[in-house]
C-alpha cells in the first residue's frame, strides 16, 4: 500500500489498450509516476489510440459492405 492508497496494475499495451475491446487506461490509473504531465501525456496517447481504432473499425465496416 502507498500513501496514495492501494495500488492495483492493470497491464495495457503502449497506446493504453487493455486486454478488454473498447477500455483504454490513461492517467494515474494507467500507474505511476503520478504527475500531472504525465497524466496529460498518456491521456493523449490513449486518445489517439481511440481514434485510430474507431477508424480502423470504420473501414473495415465499409469495405464489407
Amino acid at each position: 500500500m502507498s500513501d496514495n492508497g492501494p495500488v492495483m496494475k492493470v497491464d495495457t499495451d503502449a497506446m493504453g489498450r487493455t486486454n478488454v475491446p473498447g477500455v483504454y487506461l490513461a492517467g494515474d490509473a494507467s500507474g505511476s509516476p503520478f504527475q500531472l504531465i504525465s497524466a496529460a501525456s498518456s491521456g493523449a496517447t490513449a486518445a489517439a489510440a481511440i481514434q485510430l481504432d474507431l477508424l480502423d473499425e470504420e473501414w473495415n465496416a465499409a469495405g464489407s459492405i
